[in-house]
């Protein structure tokens, strides 16, 4: 399947409030500046937060290019993007590289269960985890929140000063 059929099928497919980005409120994505508001007011050192917000600027512009390119998706986008804001100049570099190691290692392991299917036949795909993956595998979809938020975990304690 290209591109172009791919995203014909999600909007055929999909209503309009499935899709995260065109949400007309992203909760999740606005819970996380909020937060941050909190955390830069208690934790940040004066001057800190110009550091934080480039950071966040810089990785929503690379991260537009990207889904203008058709590799993420629009949540990913706006997910990374209040995730940067949180990492901030000291710990965006570890977390980017722990985040794209993730996001390599799903999408080798979703391109090796399409290219061997055998591996998820219909006896393993009975458990959520192979049916899920070969699922994916089949519509050709790699699920990159995932490894943005399980590297935003690893990065946490850092950035809250319990390393």
């Amino acid at each position: 399947m290209n591109r172009r059929q791919h995203w014909n099928q999600v909007f055929e497919t999909r209503s309009s409030q499935e899709l995260s980005w065109s949400q007309r409120r992203p909760e999740l994505s606005l819970a996380l500046i909020a937060a941050f508001a909190l955390f830069a007011i208690f934790h940040l050192a004066p001057g800190a937060l110009g550091g934080h917000l480039l950071i966040m600027a810089l990785v929503l512009v690379l991260s537009i290019v990207f889904f203008l390119a058709g590799w993420i998706g629009g949540g990913d986008v706006k997910f990374l993007s209040v995730i940067a804001l949180w990492m901030g100049p000291v710990h965006v570099a570890p977390f980017v590289m722990l985040m794209a190691v993730l996001g390599a290692a799903l999408a080798t392991s979703l391109l090796f269960v399409r290219r061997h299917p055998v591996l998820a036949d219909q006896r393993m795909r009975k458990f959520w985890f192979v049916g899920r993956m070969a699922e994916l595998a089949d519509a050709g979809q790699c699920p990159y929140g995932v490894a943005i938020g399980v590297a935003a975990l690893f990065a946490a304690p850092g950035v809250f000063g319990l390393r």
